[in-house]
């Protein structure tokens, strides 16, 4: 997970990975895992774009149609 890196506590991963947003089922704990895997297929994984950059998906914020989570704390994190 190099790319995430710089997120290392549960109030660091709320902001970056945008878990803070109206109507999700996220409820803040004071513990957290993650899962890490690697994958050959990678034929299955779908970046989601905005219809601005190409794509056609249409959602509510947090999404931003770039391919990258709305973090509020500047971390960089892709969505696929």
């Amino acid at each position: 997970m190099e790319h995430n890196n710089s997120i290392k506590n549960i109030n660091n991963i709320i902001d970056s990975l945008r878990l803070d947003c109206p109507n999700t089922d996220f409820t803040q704990t004071k513990s957290y895992a993650y899962i890490d895997f690697t994958t050959e297929d990678v034929s299955n994984i779908v970046t989601p774009y905005g219809p601005e950059y190409g794509g056609s998906n249409i959602s509510d914020p947090p999404f931003t149609g770039t391919g990258f989570t709305g973090s509020e704390n500047g971390t960089i994190v892709p969505e696929w």
